[in-house]
């Protein structure tokens, strides 16, 4: 019975995942916040960076979905814009999402410390549903088997970030503010482009020192799709600058993150957290999340 339930459980949330298109929070959002929002892009004290997420959501279940990300930026000598890249792929049963985007930020400085981060994106989005890759129905459904698709839709987004120096962001975006309205693809039926349904995310955190070597950064990510609802995550790590961090998450989905990193290099740093989901009554509920960050600056310049 219990196998059962926990059966259906994953069916409505896939299902509910490729209806309503909505970007879901990583344990490591803090960290990627390219993912999410375009103005973030050249907000890391580094110029030229770049990262891979892969996050493996309810490994023990069959078909579960597994994202994996890729983005970089680079951040002009001047300071004053950037430009990122960042590919998505989410796979669960039968379904697959491709999204390609680049990324443009331009940096207005407000004050001796304080910057505005503005940021434009455009790209394309790619869902493809093929009825032999499920594993949550027997073969020789009719219905299903006549409901595969293949569909492209281009996507423009926008984002506003405040920053200052590394002690403090908050941002807010909509990184699917504008796309071609396919009802079969989205299932919007809006005819008016404001009414359309569309992601809306809002992250802050901060940097509080605790004296010469470590550091407590609290953050925040609130998600909004009006088929989903808000999601929230809070969380807070604590670090021992250059080697080690670690730090708790707690969502609005009944979810607990226990999350750990180190500096493997001055150009190398690697995360990790494990999920539970307490939204029903299973161990089999978890998730694993891997995070490997890059800095590549000077990394091709030759030594004197």
């Amino acid at each position: 019975m219990k196998s059962n339930l926990l059966t259906l459980f994953c069916v409505v949330a896939l299902f509910s995942i490729a209806s309503s298109q909505q970007l879901n929070p990583t344990a490591h959002f803090m960290y990627n916040q390219l993912i999410y929002n375009p103005a973030s892009a050249g907000m890391h004290e580094t110029q030229l960076n770049t990262s891979l997420l892969t996050r493996l959501q309810w490994t023990a279940i069959e078909g579960a979905p597994v994202y994996t990300s890729i983005w970089g930026d680079y951040r002009t000598k001047k300071n004053k814009m950037a430009l990122g890249v960042n590919l998505t792929n989410l796979v669960y049963s039968g379904y697959r999402n491709n999204e390609a985007n680049v990324n443009y930020s331009y940096h207005l400085k407000t004050g001796k410390r304080t910057k505005l981060l503005m940021g434009l994106r455009a790209g394309l989005s790619s869902l493809r549903f093929d009825p032999s890759g499920l594993t949550i129905w027997d073969d020789g459904d009719g219905t299903v088997d006549a409901s595969a698709f293949r569909k492209t839709m281009p996507k423009l987004g926008a984002g506003f970030q405040f920053q200052y120096l590394n002690k403090f962001y908050a941002g807010i975006a909509s990184p699917d503010f504008f796309s071609t309205n396919k009802v079969e693809y989205t299932g919007d039926t809006a005819e008016s482009f404001l009414k359309r349904k569309r992601n809306y995310i809002f992250m802050s955190g901060a940097s509080l020192p605790l004296g010469d070597l470590y550091n407590l950064k609290p953050n925040v990510g609130v998600f909004y799709h009006p088929d989903n609802g808000m999601t929230a995550n809070v969380n807070a790590t604590f670090e021992i600058k250059d080697y080690f961090w670690a730090g708790l998450s707690f969502s609005s989905i009944r979810a607990l993150t226990i999350m750990a990193g180190t500096q493997i290099s001055s150009r190398i740093r690697f995360g990790y957290a494990f999920e539970l989901f307490a939204g029903v009554s299973s161990a089999r509920l978890y998730t694993h999340e891997l995070n490997l960050m890059l800095t590549l600056d000077n990394l091709f310049r030759k030594k004197k």
